[in-house]
């Protein structure tokens, strides 16, 4: 509920609006907001999640939200995207493909379209996990929690201005999991 609000409240969806869902998973986001939107596509590698996402859209009646199977990065679109959505994906790409990323993404946007990131980032620099064990995943991971300043530097050389960044939840919230990150919302505006 903290985070459906604190993204809502900072970001103008329209009747008109075209929203990009990268890493969609099993559509939580983009059955939000399809309903303030134009059109909503989300992509997500994982066939799976696709279907989950399409049986939920059919079950709460939305219409206007495709879920495409795609790796994120090879992902091609002749639309143009007012707004692009990335939650929990940045941290899952190493540098040259986040980067490769966002150089893609400027394919698929337009003047003044904005990048909404949801992402977990470190708090005291970079903060990396390599080849770590996930009960919840039951395989080993990996992932690089950014600082906050080079996510709005990997923007920046792309085109992408921050126009907005907090933490998601107040600091003494128990749902700020782990001491060496925090789960942030960026938007970055296309120049």
């Amino acid at each position: 509920k903290i985070e459906k609000e604190k993204i809502l409240d900072v970001i103008e969806l329209t009747k008109e609006t075209m929203l990009l869902d990268l890493g969609s998973g099993i559509g939580y986001w983009s059955l939000l907001f399809a309903p303030r939107c134009k059109k909503v596509i989300g992509v997500d590698f994982i066939k799976k999640m696709n279907e989950m996402a399409r049986e939920r859209a059919k079950k709460e009646k939305i219409t206007n939200v495709d879920f495409i199977t795609s790796d994120i990065i090879n992902f091609r679109t002749k639309i143009n995207f007012d707004y692009v959505f990335l939650s929990g994906v940045l941290l899952y790409l190493v540098d040259s493909d986040a980067s490769l990323l966002i150089k893609k993404i400027n394919d698929y946007t337009k003047q003044n379209s904005r990048i909404l990131v949801r992402d977990s980032t470190g708090i005291n620099g970079r903060f990396e996990i390599k080849d770590r064990y996930s009960e919840d995943l039951q395989a080993n991971y990996n992932a690089v929690y950014r600082s906050r300043s080079e996510l709005i530097n990997l923007f920046s050389i792309h085109g992408f201005n921050l126009v907005y960044d907090d933490d998601m939840f107040d600091d003494d919230s128990p749902l700020n999991k782990w001491d060496e990150t925090r789960l942030r919302f960026y938007v970055f505006q296309k120049q």
